[in-house]
């Protein structure tokens, strides 16, 4: 009992030591960012709110609740940090290298064997990816599931009771809902029932051993479907047409073998190794199938004398099987964290069968301990050098890069990473590697996109977000950004589309979309412009008001939907906006003329005239602004305020030889009524009226209007009841 508690401790402290370093780190753009930073599911209100959603959140294309409890509880515990999340999964990793020790001591009674296995599970650089990436709490915690189940199992088998039974289902339930990789762990069990425990080698032991295990298999097979939906429901799932399944088979032999080179040789280790695709040759793949099967030879001959060759070479495979890309999720070859609980098999095939040459010579025991030593040391080493690949993003993909130079996506990626640091140089030129390597890849050109715009050349970036798109269709920020760039240069119809199919994305799959915050309120407050514009002000109104939900200091769009406010007649909505954003930007005219607007809606003629005044000042000769103040001056119902000559000098400088505009020429007939030149009014009514042919509305006014003039009588626009508005200025 001593003996096994120093053990433990020992464990623990070498694992902790060698993995302290991750207290340091920062969360890595590769997931982290969507399972953990933005994630909504890891903030609950309630404990019950936290259940529901931890069973109804689809982490990453997993159904894994156990893992989203375990999350939601270090954001809880130890806030939003990088580093409560991984010493969360260093201390997860250790309490299962603990538990995984004193499970195989318990199974074999070997003690030391049983020591050794749980230090190359601890320390195996191929498990760093596991615990020193945040996003993979799902990992650690399978594996502690994984060898509490052995654990109980080991319980179980010795004196089988309901109870103990129990234990067993609530560890394997863990497991399975922590990841669905262990689903193979019922067929762990029953290799075990081979050998150590020797219960299948009688009837009466053989049929417990199977009938026991119906349940659990169940479980497995329900966690299977579930795992399935899930992935196919995020879109996880590589269709057969892009990855055929011959190149599956094939990535899938040279993928076992690549494992256990790197289980005995831990080097050149990455992040990310890209597909193949049908580049593997047929000598590496004759190579592989050599490797592979020239160990399965040898484990089946020793079947009987040395069954824990066979066990943990099946264990080895068995549970890599699920994830050698039989059925394709992402682009990637292989993945370190795959190992994470087969390594433990092929641990125990190696170690009981050097135990086994060595005997009980002490001389070989002593030899065999220090050569384990050795090999203990070096996994600690090189996982301490591995682990500071995992510092932040630049590094992570900077080693992806060198192991795989020729991957677009770990130079697309460190180049984006690069960015994000602000060292715009070397991001573009990784995104442009990333382009000339797969010409095919949407993302790059996006990108590329992205940083040609950040440089002012919008002409280069729009023909690079275009090419994307034709690849990536449903990329909302790609839509989002072509659009903003569109608008940049004042191609507002053609910013339209892209803008309106961003927005819509991102409403249809918030989850896949990277427009969140700030980044969403741009294209919303974009397409309000357009909207404007095109004189759509209902929809234009709700743009802006999402846009400033978002982002509430947006003062452009504050000021741009204070003007659309006012150009629908809303005046009292308007005029607050329009103030706060005068404030910010006192010189820009079109505020000032929107003002004056919203004032003579309010009937505040005087304010009304100042401020288009001030919009003339800032911008002489605007058409527009002068036409307004001009009828405001002509047709205004306070004395003070009208200025009928000023009114006539005012349209008449705005007028263009041929008008083609019949407010204007509206405008020109009010106000020279005013200035009592009543024949020139009739007549510049007239030729309104001639340009009214598709408003009838405007021609009835206008020809009221005429009527007067012919009379005699200048048109005055009635004053304001106390509880109304009078009608906009045009």
């Amino acid at each position: 009992m001593l003996r096994s508690l120093g053990i433990s401790l020992l464990l623990a402290a070498v694992t902790a030591g060698v993995y302290a370093g991750v207290r340091e780190h920062e969360f890595v753009d590769f997931d982290d960012l969507t399972v953990i930073v933005r994630n909504p599911d890891l903030r609950p209100e309630s404990l019950g709110d936290a259940v529901t959603r931890a069973f109804s959140a689809n982490l990453a294309g997993n159904w894994i609740p156990a893992t989203v409890l375990s999350l939601q509880a270090t954001s809880t515990l130890a806030g939003d940090a990088a580093a409560g999340f991984l010493l969360g999964n260093l201390a997860l990793h250790a309490l299962a290298s603990v538990v995984l020790f004193l499970a195989l001591a318990r199974l074999t009674g070997a003690v030391w064997e049983s020591a050794f296995v749980a230090a190359v599970f601890a320390l195996h650089p191929l498990h760093v990816e596991s615990v020193a990436w945040a996003a993979m709490r799902k990992d650690t915690l399978a594996g502690l599931g994984f060898a509490l189940t052995l654990l109980t199992y080991a319980h179980y088998v010795e004196r089988p009771n309901g109870v103990r039974y129990a234990a067993v289902s609530l560890a394997l339930v863990l497991g399975l809902l922590a990841k669905p990789v262990v689903v193979t762990l019922p067929c762990v069990l029953l290799l075990l029932d081979a050998w150590p425990l020797g219960r299948l080698r009688r009837g009466a032991t053989r049929r417990r051993a199977l009938v026991e295990k119906l349940p659990w298999f169940a479980l497995a097979a329900l966690t299977s479907v579930a795992t399935w939906q899930a992935q196919a429901a995020s879109g996880a799932l590589v269709e057969t047409e892009l990855v055929p399944l011959g190149q599956r088979l094939a990535n899938a032999l040279d993928s076992l073998a690549i494992y256990v080179q790197k289980s005995f040789w831990p080097t050149q280790l990455a992040v990310f190794y890209p597909h193949p695709g049908d580049s593997l040759g047929a000598g590496r793949l004759a190579s592989a199938a050599a490797l592979v099967g020239a160990i399965s030879l040898m484990a089946l001959m020793f079947a009987r004398t040395r069954t824990y060759l066979l066990v943990g070479w099946l264990w080895f495979v068995g549970m890599l099987v699920p994830v050698l890309g039989l059925v394709q999720v992402g682009n990637q070859a292989r993945a370190d964290r795959y190992t994470y609980l087969p390594l433990i098999g092929l641990a125990v095939a190696v170690t009981w069968g050097a135990s086994a040459i060595v005997g009980r010579s002490r001389s070989g025991r002593a030899g065999l301990a220090m050569a384990g030593g050795i090999a203990l040391v070096a996994l600690a080493a090189t996982s301490h050098a591995q682990l500071a690949h995992w510092r932040d993003s630049v590094a992570l993909h900077a080693r992806a890069v060198e192991v795989a130079p020729g991957s677009a996506a770990s130079q697309q990626r460190l180049g984006e990473a690069l960015l994000r640091t602000g060292n715009v140089e070397a991001a573009t030129h990784r995104i442009e590697r990333a382009v000339a390597l797969s010409p095919r890849r949407g993302w790059a050109y996006l990108t590329l996109a992205d940083l040609r715009a950040r440089a002012g050349r919008l002409d280069l970036a729009i023909p690079l977000y275009e090419r994307g798109l034709r690849i990536e269709t449903d990329d909302a920020r790609g839509h989002a950004n072509l659009g903003l760039a569109l608008s940049r240069l004042e191609r507002h119809d053609e910013a339209r589309a892209p803008l309106e199919r961003a927005l819509e994305l991102h409403r249809e799959a918030p989850q896949r979309s990277e427009l969140s915050g700030a980044k969403l309120a741009a294209p919303h407050a974009a397409l309000a412009d357009v909207l404007a514009r095109s004189g759509e002000l209902a929809a234009a109104i709700e743009h802006y008001r999402h846009a400033l939900a978002l982002d509430a200091t947006r003062e452009r769009a504050r000021g741009n939907l204070g003007l659309a406010l006012s150009r629908a007649g809303r005046f009292a909505e308007a005029r607050p906006l329009l103030e706060e954003a005068l404030a910010f930007d006192r010189l820009n005219a079109e505020l000032q003329a929107g003002m004056g607007r919203t004032f003579s809606g309010l009937g505040r003629p005087g304010d009304a005239a100042r401020h288009f005044r001030n919009a003339l000042k800032l911008r002489p000769g605007w058409r527009h602004a002068s036409n307004d103040l001009a009828w405001l001056l002509a047709t205004t119902w306070k004395a003070e305020v009208r200025n009928p000559e000023e009114a006539v000098r005012l349209i008449a400088t705005a007028l263009l030889d041929e008008e083609y505009q019949p407010a204007m020429l509206d405008t020109l007939a009010a106000a020279l009524a005013a200035d009592g030149r009543f024949d020139e009014a009739v007549s510049a009514a007239d030729r309104a009226l001639e340009r009214t042919r598709h408003d009838p509305e405007l021609a009835e006014e206008i020809r009221a209007r005429r009527t007067r003039y012919a009379r005699g009588e200048a048109y005055v626009e009635p004053a304001p009841a106390a509880s109304e508005p009078t009608p906009p200025v045009r």
